[in-house]
């Protein structure tokens, strides 16, 4: 039996980090598996990308089984890649397609999909609305309505989105809410991960507080290093990624006193996380805006078995570790919130340890591979029987 074609579009893949790079590439992944997965994003503008010999040459390589065509970038600007090529390599993959699957927002792939309008059926995940760039946001509105009106049918990743996003608020009867996933086997506690993440505590003390994403505004970073001098017991705060405030948060702890405390880590591999998941005794994600939509972070540190402190936001965000169950919810822009919040699990062990089980176990009841890709592939075989 012939495998119906799909493509997938989203702005970059693999080996970019980020929440919905990591959602596309587990998504391309497991649907494989039962469909004929091709890919199509942006060339990442990092010193890993090999040279192109055109701007209408993609860099084509397969990733994990995945053929991916990455369009010539010109750069990324206002957190989107420039590509003029990108909508030539459209044109050709969408002929071919029984299905596109568009990853939203993503302005260059609703431009191509207004400008040459393939017959293939239309599925969109809407991972969030343009928060900060607000005179892009009013000028796309219009193409991101028609693109909507004309697909098959729209995920969004919780019902919190669902319901405060402007864009969807016209598009409910065909939206779905599908939550983004992880795979929970890549943070089992084997032998050589326990013995790294033992090291790690040795190395730098405990309690260890632990962070992972990118050193952007939106992380309230500024906010978790303001709560760290009312931390109990002089925990240490280990800060994982990189990113443009890098040297603006490593001058903050600086003038805090923090130099031993507030340890910046930098980017880590995939591989090396799971050992600094397992050594942590608590995580925070402590965004402060709908920039941060879901927050894939908080299931890697729950399928490690830690509990999570995360913001009440209008995203979905604390729809992933809940309040009293997996961890703590507070108040986004809250220093002194933030304070209690971690004094409060790290002086009850008994309790941490127990939301630390919870969260293990919500995370691999609602957030698994295997839950996504059954839940997808429904999605795929509705949109293709639709006339």
């Amino acid at each position: 039996m012939t495998k119906s074609k799909i493509l997938l579009v989203s702005k970059l893949y693999h080996p970019w980090i980020g929440g919905v790079e990591q959602h596309v590439q587990l998504l391309a992944e497991e649907m494989a598996k039962e469909f004929d997965i091709r890919a199509l994003c942006c060339q990442e503008n990092a010193p890993t990308a090999p040279p192109h010999s055109s701007l209408l040459t993609p860099y084509h390589q397969i990733i994990n089984g995945i053929p991916v065509f990455k369009a010539p970038s010109l750069g990324i600007y206002w957190s989107m890649p420039v590509s003029p090529a990108f909508p030539f390599w459209f044109k050709r993959l969408a002929r071919e397609a029984d299905l596109i699957h568009l990853h939203l927002p993503f302005p260059l792939a609703e431009f191509s999909q207004w400008i040459l309008r393939p017959g293939a059926k239309l599925v969109i995940t809407w991972h969030s609305d343009i928060v900060r760039q607000k005179f892009f946001a009013r000028a796309l509105s219009p193409l991101s309505r028609w693109i909507l009106e004309r697909a098959q049918i729209i995920i969004t990743t919780s019902e919190q989105l669902a319901q405060n996003s402007r864009a969807l608020q016209c598009f409910r009867a065909k939206t779905q809410i599908i939550p983004l996933a992880i795979k929970t086997e890549r943070f089992v506690l084997t032998p050589a991960i326990q013995k790294e993440a033992q090291a790690i505590r040795r190395r730098y003390g405990t309690p260890l507080i632990l962070f992972v994403g990118r050193l952007v505004p939106y992380k309230g970073l500024a906010y978790l290093l303001d709560a760290l001098p009312g931390v109990t017991r002089q925990a240490k705060l280990l800060l994982i990624g990189d990113g443009p405030l890098s040297g603006a948060l490593r001058d903050m702890a600086k003038r805090l006193g923090l130099d031993e405390r507030a340890i910046f880590l930098g980017a880590k591999t995939d591989e090396n996380l799971a050992a600094y998941y397992h050594a942590c005794d608590l995580f925070i994600l402590p965004s402060v805006s709908p920039n941060e939509a879901f927050g894939v972070v908080q299931m890697e540190a729950m399928a490690a078995g830690k509990p999570v402190i995360n913001t009440a936001l209008a995203t979905g965000v604390p729809g992933v570790s809940l309040d009293q169950q997996t961890g703590l919810t507070v108040p986004p822009c809250d220093s002194e919130a933030l304070v209690q919040a971690i004094n409060k699990i790290l002086q009850n062990e008994p309790w941490r340890q127990q939301l630390g089980q919870n969260a293990l176990e919500r995370v691999r009841t609602l957030f698994s591979a295997e839950a996504l890709a059954g839940k997808i592939a429904d999605v795929y075989h509705s949109a293709l029987e639709k006339p």
